[in-house]
């Protein structure tokens, strides 16, 4: 792990696997729901408009408690880059209750992808605070997770299809 300021965390790695599998990872709500939380964790996927401006809307479920995540796609480049956050509305105004943004880059080298995603906290404390609770290592499990089953599909030649980049997705 790096980070380029107190504020952000990075998880970079080189895996074997084409990066529209990894993009499908992130991208299809029946591929996300698979590794967005694991147990005892659940996570209901309610919007994913995959879209510029589009809902990224999610709840996370643990011991009757829920907690929804909303943010707002605000970069897209299909296999390459996909950059969320709960920093704006999808009408772009400023949200209040801001916790960061996410940056997942995809680049091909060779037969391998660098997958690289950054957290952009909001500020040094909330980083902070989102280590002690144990909730990065959370992130570095479900990631490791969600890059096994990549490579499941990839392996078993299942075929990943796009989501159209007009058509918002729904679970």
């Amino acid at each position: 792990m790096y980070w380029s300021k107190p504020e952000d965390a990075l998880i970079f790695d080189s895996v074997d696997i084409p990066p529209e599998y990894i993009w499908a990872m992130w991208t299809n709500p029946t591929l996300l729901k698979t590794w967005w939380t694991l147990p005892p964790y659940t996570v209901d996927i309610i919007e994913m408009n995959v879209t510029n401006n589009g809902v990224f809307h999610t709840a996370i479920n643990h011991d009757h408690k829920r907690t929804e995540i909303r943010g707002v796609y605000i970069d897209i480049v299909p296999n390459k880059r996909l950059v969320i956050t709960d920093g704006v509305a999808n009408d772009l105004r400023p949200s209040s209750n801001t916790f960061g943004t996410i940056i997942v880059d995809l680049k091909p080298v060779g037969p391998k992808t660098e997958y690289k995603a950054q957290f952009l906290y909001k500020d040094a404390f909330s980083m902070r605070d989102h280590f002690r609770s144990g909730l990065y290592a959370g992130w570095i499990k479900n990631t490791q997770a969600m890059l096994i089953k990549a490579k499941e599909l990839h392996s078993s030649g299942v075929n990943i299809k796009l989501p159209s980049p007009t058509q918002p997705v729904q679970p």
